[in-house]
């Protein structure tokens, strides 16, 4: 009987010790947190010139870059870098000011070039895939004169086929354009909202201003 309970008092301390993690164990975790964050970061900064921005979806990362040849890098989330893309220039294909970037679905990323007023598609599949081939669709929104005041500075995908872009006007001015690139309607941000498009209850943000249109 006292073996028996011997026993039953040396389990009994061995599944507490399991259970709660000793100093020790904290300081092991802790360590392997600090390791892994400056793994990261070391990838990260080998990889980059000057971030500018940086967007990320499921398991990739996409970070606008300043210096280098190319504006964009697609990153994994644990900091391995897997392509550059988007070249520099103004030849076919290249891309001069991307003013926005942004997501529009799992497959398509979205840029904006307001220099050649292109908003150019990517296919995120072939980008993974480390295709050449990776530029989906080009749409062109340079169908206003390059002096007009409702040119748009920078593009936000609102719903489908729908964009809202900042106009280059300091007034503040938003456009809403179809995916041809054709301008619907100005929004004059003094003036009231037309009715038509309140009752599209739909609302813009991460521009200068909100409003709902």
């Amino acid at each position: 009987m006292r073996f028996l309970l011997i026993a039953v008092i040396f389990f009994l301390c061995l599944s507490c010790t399991e259970e709660k993690p000793t100093h020790r164990n904290l300081l092991d975790e802790f360590a392997k947190q600090i390791e892994v964050k400056t793994k990261l970061e070391h990838h990260f900064s080998d990889s980059l010139g000057k971030p500018m921005k940086v967007i990320a979806r499921g398991q990739v990362v996409i970070i606008q870059e300043k210096m280098g040849d190319h504006h964009f890098s697609l990153f994994t989330k644990k900091g391995k870098l897997l392509r550059k893309f988007g070249k520099k220039g103004r030849g076919p294909e290249e891309i001069s000011h991307p003013n926005s970037l942004e997501f529009l679905n799992d497959q398509t990323l979205m840029v904006y070039d307001s220099r050649r007023r292109n908003l150019i598609l990517f296919s995120m599949d072939s980008l993974l895939e480390g295709s050449n081939r990776y530029v989906s669709q080009v749409l062109d929104f340079s169908s206003r004169d390059a002096e007009d005041p409702y040119r748009y500075r920078s593009l936000t995908h609102l719903k489908s086929g729908i964009f809202v872009g900042e106009c280059v006007s300091e007034r503040g001015e938003l456009g809403l354009s179809n995916k041809e690139g054709e301008t619907m309607k100005i929004v004059r941000p003094p003036r009231s909202i037309p009715v038509e498009l309140e009752q599209q209850n739909v609302a813009i943000k991460s521009l200068i201003f909100q409003h709902r249109i």
